[in-house]
Parts: structure tokens; C-alpha cells; sequence
């Protein structure tokens, strides 16, 4: 991960032309989506009935790939985050990480398990090892997004009205326990330099809603939508003169020169 961007006051009409339904019905042009096709819980069993948890974990969120942007998002803004990773491959080209189009969802794999442990022992799979089940999903889980994330060169947050409140003192809240720890895995992981060679680029949660976090966005540059348009005759520009220029870089030139 090298940069972090927050992305503000921007709609979905301020990047699609497209209607939601159409992006929905159509999104595999843009993006690499998840196969439906679920593996017996069984067949990842080793000696003595253990269960190969690597295998589960990549076998449901898979961190192997690399992709250019993390965008990350309210669930509430799902159609949002698909029309900015349309977005952003139309444009530039770059592929977007979303959890929800790459990867299973957790439910399917907690219920699998509890189904082959059920079968196992029947009554003696109690709550308490549910709760152990559940523990080792969410585990899973949260590894693979932070492993996922460390492999992206830039992180994209929503910032909407549906992903954070503004206190009294400015501060950012969320409820969302997701976006919480995304932005603290940016926020922790160590920042490295772009792997790009530069010679070339010359769970929406109605109950517990008043568990809120601050979110530290300090380290992000805030981009709203007419900073993307500039983003894109930027980019445009340089296709004109024949400048050979990543368009993050374009990006990143833009926010240093921003900032002064």
C-alpha cells in the first residue's frame, strides 16, 4: 500500500452515466467476479479430522491477486463503489478490489461449517463453539482483507453520509466495525514504494448503530468529484502530448501540487 485517498461529495451520477440496474446486471465486464461454486466443507479435512483453515481461507477469500485500488465502502453504498471501479477502469485502466465481487461471503462458510460440525456431534455442537466457529471465520476473513489491501498500490474510502458521521469537533465516526479496521489496517500497515517500474510511468448493521469508531483519515487526501474530472483531463492530456505517465502518478502530482 502506498497512498490513501478520501473520496468526498461524490455521487453515483458523478461517475456513471449508467444506470445502477445496468452496472449490477453487466458488472462482470469490469470487474473479476466470484465463482458461485462452493467446495464441500469435507474435502478440506486432513488427519483426524482437522480442518485445513489456509485452504477455507483462500478457498473463500482468496489474496493471491493483486489489484491496483482497495475501495472501501458502506455496504450501503455497494452500487456507489461499483460505478467508481467502472469508473476507474474505463478511464485509467485500473482494477479495483471489492470484497463483495471477489469474494464468497462469510455467511456461506460460518453455515458450512456449522452444518459439518452439526453432523459430527449433533447436540454436543453447542453455542459456545459456534461462537468459536464464528470467531475463526471473521479471523479469516479480516486477515485476507489486510493481506489484500498490502498488495494494493492505493486505498479509495466512501466517505458518504451512509459510511460516517462528522461530530461536533470535526471528528469522523462510523458504526461500521469494517471500516473501521480497514482504515486502521492503512493506517498500520507499512507504506512502500510503488512496485510499478517509474521508468515506464515517466454488513450494513441496523442493531448496534451507537457502536461507533473515529476513523483517522489524516493521512488520506481528499479528492471529491471535480478533483476526478481534473483527474481525467489530466490523464487525457498526457494521451495528447504523448506523455508516458501512470495515471496514479498523475494522481499523486495532482495531490502534491494541491496541497502547496
Amino acid at each position: 500500500m502506498f497512498k490513501g485517498f478520501n473520496i468526498k461529495d461524490v455521487t453515483f451520477d458523478d461517475v456513471s452515466s449508467m444506470k445502477k440496474e445496468y452496472i449490477r446486471k453487466n458488472r462482470n465486464q469490469f470487474f473479476s467476479i466470484k465463482s458461485d461454486f462452493v467446495i464441500p466443507i469435507e474435502l478440506y479435512l486432513k488427519k483426524g479430522f482437522v480442518l485445513d483453515g489456509n485452504a477455507l481461507k483462500q478457498g473463500w477469500f482468496p489474496s493471491q491477486n493483486r489489484f491496483d485500488i482497495f475501495i472501501s465502502h458502506s455496504r450501503d453504498d455497494e452500487d456507489l463503489s461499483y460505478a467508481l471501479a467502472e469508473w476507474l477502469y474505463v478511464n485509467f485502466n485500473l482494477t479495483s478490489f471489492i470484497d463483495s465481487l471477489v469474494w464468497k461471503h462469510f455467511s456461506s462458510l460460518r453455515q458450512g461449517l456449522d452444518s459439518f460440525f452439526f453432523k459430527k456431534y449433533g447436540t454436543k455442537y453447542n453455542s459456545l463453539f459456534k461462537d468459536r466457529v464464528c470467531q475463526h471465520v471473521l479471523l479469516m476473513l479480516n486477515t485476507s482483507l489486510m493481506e489484500v489491501m498490502d498488495r494494493c498500490e492505493c486505498l479509495f474510502f466512501l466517505n458518504t453520509p451512509q459510511s460516517v458521521e462528522v461530530s461536533e469537533i470535526g471528528n469522523y465516526l462510523t458504526d461500521s466495525p469494517w471500516l473501521f479496521s480497514e482504515i486502521g489496517m492503512f493506517n498500520s500497515i507499512q507504506k512502500k514504494q510503488r512496485r510499478r517500474n517509474l521508468s515506464e510511468a515517466q454488513e450494513s448493521a441496523a442493531c448496534f448503530s451507537k457502536i461507533q469508531y473515529k476513523l483517522n483519515l489524516s493521512d488520506f487526501s481528499t479528492l471529491d468529484a471535480d478533483d476526478l474530472n481534473q483527474w481525467v483531463n489530466m490523464v487525457a492530456r498526457n494521451k495528447r502530448m504523448q506523455i508516458k505517465r501512470h495515471p496514479l502518478d498523475t494522481l499523486y502530482n495532482y495531490c502534491s501540487r494541491k496541497k502547496k
